[in-house]
Parts: C-alpha cells; structure tokens; sequence
C-alpha cells in the first residue's frame, strides 16, 4: 500500500512498512453524512460509431475489472464483466441459465463499507480504447453518490472500426486484354449511399498502371490504397516492380486517392523471397481472335493457385498482410519500411482427396483470421469440400491449432441460372436451371453444364471475411467464373466451332455466430446455432444455404439467378448492412453490370444495389469485380475530464470530493489556442473533433487543423506532444470566478496502477494551470484519453515543507517524529488520534500547542510521545499545524488502520521532489 503526502512543491510518498499509519493533507472537513453500501451494476459495451450511447449492435465486452473505492481510498469491492456468450441454457457454461442469464459484458459489483464511491474500469485488451463520452459512456472514472445504482455503464472501442456516416467506397476491377496501353479502370470509388446508376464512379488507376488486381487494402493516415496482382483468366498482370525478378505475379500497387489515375509498385513478393515465390505468370495468348484455338489456356488452372489472394491492412495502419496463393502461405509487410516476412503456411486441417487453398483475410482486434477451403480436387466429390478458418497472432507468430471455423460445402445453393419460364419453388428439381451447388476444383474445362453459350460449373474459393458485431461473414468467390470470362471461346480444350462461352458466376455469402469457447458455428437455415443470435429470415427454407436456407436472402436476382454475390466484402461496424460485390446489382433491366449491392445484418434483405459498370462492359456478369474497402477516415481523438475541489490536498479525486462546475479550459496547439470548454455540473469538460464539424456524434468544439481536429503523432517520439491543455487565469488580476479563493494541487502523486486516472494533472506557469499532453498518450488515431484532470483546493498552499513524519510503538508508548524543511508563519502543531480510523471521532492528544522551532529559511526536528496508546488497538494519527493568523492546516487522515504491537515499528515519509 501507498499513501500519498504533499505540502506545496513537495510530493511526500509514504510507503506502509509498518502497523501504525499518518498521512497528510487535509483542509476540509469530511461530509457530514455518508451513503449506505449496496449494488453497482452495469454494463461494458463495445461502441463502434464512437457516440458514447450503446446501439442494437454494439455488443457486451467481457473480462473488464471493475472496483469501487470508498473516501478512504480503500477497495470497497472488486468484480469482473461477464465474459461469456451465453448461446443457450447451461451452454456453453453453468452461469447461462434459462433465466436471469448475465447478459455479455454486464457486471454487478456489491459494494462493502460506506459511500460515496468512485468506480474505476480497468484491464481492457490492447486492441481496444476508451470510447467517447457519452449518454451511456462516463468514462473509465466515475463517481455515484451511494452504493445503489445502476447503468454505470463503460464504452469501449477499436480505432481501426471506426468510419464516418458516408465514406467512400473502393472496388478492384478487373479487365479483360493486355495492359500495356489499357486505359480501362481497375479501381473506381463511389459514395457508401450511392445507389442505382448515378452518379457515375470515379476512376482511380487503369489497367496500363496494375494490370489484374483483386485485394485491396487502404491506409487511412495517407489516404493510400493497396492493390494485389491476380490471376484472372484473359486478364492480363501489370507491369511489376520492373526488377528481373519480377514478373507481376507478386506485385502489391499504391494508389493516392486523389481522382487522378496513378498508382506505382509499392513491393513485389518476387523481388525479395526469390523468383517465381508467387508462381511464373501463366497468361500467354490474350488475343480471343488468334485463330489458334488457345486463348490465354496457361491461366485456366492457375486461378486460386499462383499470384496473391487477399490483402488486408491491420489495425497499426501500417502493417499489411497478404495469401500467397502459390505457397499457400501468409506474408506481412511494413508498410514504412517496406519490409516484408513470411509468416508461414496455413495449416491444411486435412484436406480429403484435395488440397487446403487459403485466400480470404479478416482483421480483428489483434488476430489475422485467414479463410480457405478443402479443394476436392483429386478424384473428389462434393462431399469431400470444406471450408474453414484459421486465426493467426502476430504476437505469438502461430497460428491457431485448429480451424476457429469449419463446415462441409455441400449445402443446397438453388440456380446459378434459370432458364426456363417461371421461377421454381423448393423442392428443386434442377431442371430449367443450371445449378449452383458447389463442384470440386477443375483445372481443365468441364464438359458442362451449358445452355446456349452460358455455362455455370461453380467452385468455391473463400476471399473475404468480415465481422458484424460478435458475428463471422464469409465471402465466396465462384472460380469458374475467373477461369472462364465472357464470350469466351475458351481454352485450348474448348471445342472447336461452337458458341463461345459466358460464366454464370454462383458465389455466396453465409454468417456464422460464435460458439461462446473462441469459434464460431456456421449459419443453419437462415438463423444462428443455437437459434437466437440472428436470423431466422425470409431465407429460411429456400434451399439454398447449410441447413436448407440461408441468412442473405437477397443475393439472389428472383426468377434468374439464386447466387448473385461475386466474393468482396466490406463491413462498416456503425452500419447496419454489410456491402458485396454482385453482377445485375440494380434491376433486372440491367443486365451483364456489375456493382455493389447491401444487404441488412438483421433480416438479410436488399438495402440499396449501385452499378459500377454498365451492361456489357469488360467481363460483364463473370467476376468483374474483386476486393472492397471502405474509404474510413482516421477515428477522432477525445480528451479531457474533470476539475475538482481536493479537500484533502492530496492530489486525488476521492469520491467524496465535489467538482468544480463553471470552470473555462483551453486546448493549445504549439502556441495557439485551437478549443475552449467549460466544465459542466460534474465538473467535466471535453475537446472533440472529427473531419466533419457538423457530425452530431462528434458535437465537436474544436478548431479544425487542416479538417483533421486534434492529430496523433504529433511532437517528439518518447517526449511531449504538440498540444497543452491550460486552465487559464487561476491566479492573478484576472482569475476565474469559479476558481475564487482556490489554489492548484499537486500534480501527479498517485503512482499506483491506474493512478494516473485519478490524480492531478496541471502544474502552475505563470497564472495558469498547465498540462502538457505526452506525444506517446495520442501515437495512433482513435486514442482518446479521459485521465487530464486539475484539482484545486480552498486557501492558499501551507506554509511549512515536511520531510517526514513516523510513528512507532516505542517501549510502553507510540513515539511520534516530524521533521519540516521550512515554516512560514507557523506557530506551532498538533496530534490529533483517532481508534475508529474518522476524524469526526478523533480527540487532540496533545494539551498544548508544540511551539515551531523552524523558520522561513529553516525547518526542525519534532517529537511527541503518546503514553495514552494502548497496545493491541487501532489507531490513526494526523498532525495539523497552526498558523499565527489562527488558520489551521491539516494532514490526514491515513488509509491504513493497524494495530499496536509491542515491538517497533516505524512508518516513515521519504521525501521526493516534484
């Protein structure tokens, strides 16, 4: 245990080695009533839109300590939020029973000893952050008035989630022919709420700058995005690094969004793991009319097997992490030093009679989760294809043992195309329609299914993953769709003379709910394993998803085609709906466009379709599009907290301490004031911002600096930011009312864990009250920090400095001894000594004033001897001391209540210089 003591520019710590206890500092007396113990309750939630008020979707968070501490500074309770998802009674532990089941991240704290308390959250994991303030956020410290109360609630969040009300949308495009000289758009953008043909997207890079790309990543903190070769039948790669080494197979692009066509290689797997790491480039004729009867045939096999699959960037903003889909390995690469490594090959959980091809990539709070699927490819039926998924820990560098994930794929999926009148109701027979179950990997042309010209042979690929709340969404991409484009004549196994040949494309998209022990459980029917987490929806029993339905109903064109989706997805965590790539995404009048189409997370029905390209351009249904991203701004920057009256001058907000209401605050940036606040009833105060000033979340109240507000990484690495928070004029001419008669605390004197939460922050410079922010408190976006607080007291600072103060059992007495280093117009001092540990019932132990010894430039040695003490009791001690105006200063009480014990001991105060 430590108690603090502090007398003017001195902060004392006094460390209890000992069985009697004083502390220092105290000019007011306590409340005369206290408040009853009793019950906290409440709930730590996960605030993905950053507002501080919980929403449907924003989930509980287990495992966050909760403590309640009494005026005293003592724990009056310890507890920890629930931390399992109850998916059923008794399941997957006891604690979920059929009734009054914790809800996840809930807690309830019964509180010992008297109130007031202050509540302290602590503990959470290194991915996530306090959230804003807000209605149901008050921050990691908060204060009830007695031990009965509820919806003391803590938000938390992960700066990487956050994005803004409409951001812009990226997607990959992928362009049949070569690309020298191809000035076709391989990426475009377009407004998150776009929908139907207008406005137009923006082009960003041409087939001439990438070539052939698919995943796609963006860095938030230089508005770049990153782009992977692919391998698409008849589509041919970029330019590469330009090294010899380099055939574009392993090239990553960087693209400024900026509206202007530009991309440059960024880095090429080749170039630095060796040639042909990625595999050899496989395109070889891309001209459909050489007559020879061997159109680009070398690429048909190396769909999902040679170049990259996924890319996604991790939460730091600048660590990208990339599926070799050669090696079946998975990469990371800095992105400032442009160093990559290779982090190993992902696990095959047992492939039967195929081969386990990883593709898909998901980032969440910490761990890389990296989907593949079971290919069948090696004399297998569809029986034999999986789908799974592993995590990887980069802190760790292992992957998970088992899949966190996995489930057989063949499942009822409807018709990839329907082509007789009417569209059929289950149960299907499969006439009239191509049908859309999926098919071992091929990698020569299959002889069918076709029906004049169009052809569907679906083969499932897993590119992308991404999370709704506790909840998995997986992406599937139909290969065969990559393998054959549109009026195709086909690889050289084609047969000569007849149509040429049009992909149906029958990718998918399915949900999965966590099993409450670290994996989840893939959709069943259109609802969740056990029901109730999500679903069931319209889709349920349409054979066309595990279980007989599926969750998406509206991936689908009704009475065409039952699997719409193409295999990019994006998921917004403040957004309803996630976003899929999807060709025919409007009307039916829009035949052979591809776009996005956004389906809700709650009744998987169609919110809105946007077409990106237009009936008939570049492979028109058959996977022209790849990857997509969400254009998310940086996640604001909050700080703040509270002002607050410090009785005790001990430079801690004790939950028996008042706040300081009225009181203006200023944020300064290298010189100029950029914000100002007053502190409200609770004596809060916040500076918020955000790019858009007008965001009702944000309520922001700063100037805006270039639209960014307050920007990490700011200043010198290690050392101090750019940014002060100053409370101005609480001295001199000009002092703020509210500060009328109070006197700045000492700073910085709780460093025990979390002190730096409750203690204050300011130092005097000049007539203001100065914090000056650490560059290392905002190194990332999204960093908000609550813990900037200022304490003031009531009269101007004491007049002594003290070195020491002990208390020891000594012979048949406690002997007390103080030591000062100065004293100002002190007369003289006190004991006063308590057995119940409260100074309302503390007596003077000392019948006359002890005379000062010392002087303004001079302190003296003090010792009082307390024959009254009784062995085998408790007691506390303070010592005030009295001015010779008649004012009086004292320190107290202690924390610690000990007994007497017949042989010494000693507590003593070293002294530490602030």
């Amino acid at each position: 245990m430590k108690l603090f003591l502090t007398i003017k520019q001195y902060s004392l710590a006094l460390t209890v080695g000992a069985l009697i206890t004083a502390l220092v500092i105290a000019t007011l007396p306590l409340p005369a009533s206290v408040q009853a113990a009793g019950v906290i309750s409440g709930i730590v939630f996960r605030d993905f839109d950053g507002d501080g008020v919980r929403d449907a979707n924003e989930p509980g968070v287990g495992g966050i300590t909760v403590t309640a501490y009494d005026p005293s500074g003592a724990s009056a309770g310890v507890t920890v939020s629930f931390a399992t998802l109850c998916i059923g009674p008794g399941n997957p532990i006891p604690e979920c029973t059929a009734l009054n089941t914790p809800a996840m991240g809930s807690y309830t704290l019964n509180a010992g000893g008297t109130g007031p308390y202050r509540i302290e959250f602590s503990g959470w994991p290194a991915s996530l952050r306090p959230a804003a303030q807000g209605a149901g956020n008050n921050t990691s410290v908060q204060f009830v008035p007695d031990g009965n109360s509820s919806n003391i609630d803590f938000a938390l969040h992960n700066p990487a989630e956050y994005c803004q009300e409409n951001p812009r949308v990226s997607v990959t495009c992928l362009q049949p022919g070569a690309a020298v000289g191809n000035t076709n758009t391989t990426i475009y953008t377009f407004n998150y709420t776009d929908s139907g043909t207008m406005p137009l997207p923006q082009t960003q890079t041409t087939a001439s700058q990438t070539g052939a790309i698919w995943g796609l990543a963006y860095q938030r903190s230089t508005n770049s995005l990153f782009a992977a070769a692919y391998i698409k039948r008849a589509s041919a790669l970029g330019p590469g690094s330009g090294a010899p080494t380099s055939d574009g197979t392993g090239t990553i692009y960087r693209v400024t969004v900026n509206g202007v066509p530009d991309s440059a290689p960024f880095i090429d797997l080749d170039d630095i793991f060796g040639a042909a790491t990625t595999g050899a480039n496989p395109h070889t004729d891309l001209d459909p009319f050489n007559g020879n009867g061997d159109f680009d045939s070398g690429a048909y096999a190396a769909v999902g097997r040679v170049s990259l699959g996924d890319l996604d960037i991790a939460e730091d903003d600048n660590t990208l992490w990339v599926v070799n889909l050669a090696n079946r390995s998975l990469y990371s690469i800095a992105i400032d030093t442009r160093t990559a490594v290779a982090r190993g090959a992902v696990p095959d959980p047992g492939c039967a009679r195929g081969v386990g091809r990883p593709f898909g990539l998901g980032i969440r709070d910490g761990l890389v989760y990296v989907g593949g699927v079971c290919t069948a490819e090696n004399g297998g039926t569809a029986a034999d294809l999986l789908a799974y998924v592993y995590t990887y820990n980069p802190a760790t560098s292992a992957f998970s043992a088992a899949p966190v994930l996995q489930f057989p794929l063949n499942y009822p999926r409807g018709c990839a195309d329907i082509y007789l009148p009417g569209y059929p109701s289950p149960p299907f027979p499969e006439t009239g329609c191509l049908p859309a179950e999926w098919q071992p990997w091929q990698n020569i042309l299959p002889a069918g299914p076709y029906d004049e010209g169009f052809g569907a042979f679906p083969q499932p690929m897993l590119t992308d993953i991404a999370f709704d709340g506790n909840d998995m969404i997986l992406a599937f991409r139909d290969r065969f769709a990559d393998q054959i484009g549109s009026d195709d004549p086909g690889p050289a196994e084609a047969p000569p003379g007849g149509s040429n040949l049009n992909a149906i494309p029958a990718g998918d998209l399915l949900r999965a709910s966590p099993n409450g022990v670290g994996g989840w459980v893939i959709e069943n029917n259109s609802q969740s394993v056990p029901p109730g987490l999500f679903g069931p929806t319209a889709g349920a029993g349409n054979e066309q998803g595990p279980g007989g339905g599926e969750f998406y109903v509206s991936d689908q064109l009704p009475g065409v085609h039952d699997e719409q989706v193409l295999g990019g997805i994006a998921q917004g965590a403040r957004f309803g709906e996630v976003i899929a790539v999807a060709f025919d995404p409007t009307t039916s009048d829009n035949l052979f466009s591809s776009g996005a189409i956004q389906m809700s997370n709650t009744t998987g029905e169609r919110v809105r379709g946007y077409q990106v390209t237009p009936p008939g351009a570049g492979f028109g249904k058959a996977n022209g599009l790849g990857d997509l991203e969400l254009l998310c701004d940086q996640a604001p920057v909050e700080i703040g907290n509270r002002v607050w009256l410090d009785r005790n001058r001990n430079g801690v907000q004790d939950p028996d301490e008042p706040p300081i209401p009225g009181v203006t605050v200023e944020l300064w940036r290298n010189g100029v004031r950029i914000g100002v606040a007053v502190t409200d009833a609770e004596g809060t105060y916040y500076f918020r911002s955000g790019r858009d000033p007008v965001d009702a979340n944000l309520e922001d109240n700063i100037i805006h600096d270039g639209g960014i507000g307050i920007r990490p990484r700011t200043g010198t690495p290690g050392g101090a930011s750019e940014y002060e928070v100053r409370i101005p004029n609480i001295t001199g001419p000009n002092r703020q009312p509210a500060l009328t008669n109070l006197t700045l605390t000492v700073n910085d004197n709780d460093s025990s864990p979390n002190g730096d939460s409750r203690d204050s922050d300011g130092e005097t410079v000049g007539n203001n009250a100065v914090f000056v922010i650490p560059y290392n408190n905002h190194a990332a976006a999204g960093t908000n920090n609550h813990t900037y607080d200022f304490g003031f007291f009531e009269g101007v600072p004491t007049a002594i400095a003290l070195m020491s103060f002990t208390a020891g059992w000594e012979g048949n007495a406690v002997m007390i001894r103080w030591v000062t280093a100065m004293e100002l117009d002190t007369a003289g001092f006190r004991l006063l000594r308590s057995a119940t540990g409260r100074i309302d019932d503390a007596i003077i132990v000392t019948p006359t004033l002890i005379r000062a010894r010392g002087g303004p430039g001079s302190g003296a040695m003090y010792e009082w001897r307390d024959a009254t003490a009784q062995p085998g009791a408790a007691y506390t001690y303070w010592l005030e001391e009295v001015e010779t105006t008649g004012r009086v200063n004292r320190y107290g009480p202690a924390t610690a209540r000990v007994q007497v014990e017949s042989s010494l001991h000693r507590v003593v105060i070293p002294l530490v210089i602030r």
